[in-house]
């Protein structure tokens, strides 16, 4: 899976994106047909996205990390409007991250559909942990405060997932 640093936006070929968008679509039509995710068989998932296994197990190792890099793809998006701000600070930093969760509430669905939580979790910690790093915050209990507000963005986001269900 690729890494995401706050000052270097993911770098993606025209054709790789294209890969990826049918692998997420494929996967986004898995869930609107209520598929259970532990049992779609990479063959037919690939036939479904109109990609080669090859091409496939070239990209991921698994089908969550379909999902995750849609993840790290997400939060540089995340990174970059946070980067382009004239002043970052509370209201600024959570305007530019709830848009982004509105825009994507599909994906925080999908997180508990897939069963990747404790994963998606630790990519918003570990980033946030480098983002606390790079901008110079130093506190004793760095890893617990990005633990704890990597789990609290995306708690928050399946919940206004779940409350724009209804």
């Amino acid at each position: 899976m690729e890494k995401v640093f706050l000052n270097e936006p993911v770098k993606i070929n025209r054709r790789k994106q294209r890969t990826e968008e049918k692998l997420y679509n494929a996967l986004l039509a898995a869930y609107q047909d209520q598929d259970d995710f532990n049992r779609i068989e990479i063959k037919a998932f690939c036939e479904r996205a109109g990609v080669s296994r090859a091409t496939f197990y070239r990209l991921h190792p698994n089908l969550a990390d379909v999902l995750l890099a849609q993840f790290v793809r997400l939060i540089s998006r995340l990174a970059q409007q946070i980067n382009a701000l004239n002043q970052v600070d509370f209201e600024s930093w959570s305007t530019v991250a709830v848009s982004e969760i509105e825009d994507h509430l599909v994906l925080f669905k999908l997180v508990k559909w897939a069963g990747i939580q404790e994963s998606v979790e630790a990519l918003l910690s570990e980033t946030i942990l480098k983002g606390m790093a790079e901008n110079g915050c130093s506190t004793a209990n760095q890893q617990f405060v990005s633990q704890f507000i990597g789990s609290s963005l995306l708690q928050f986001a399946r919940q206004v997932a779940r409350i724009q269900r209804r």
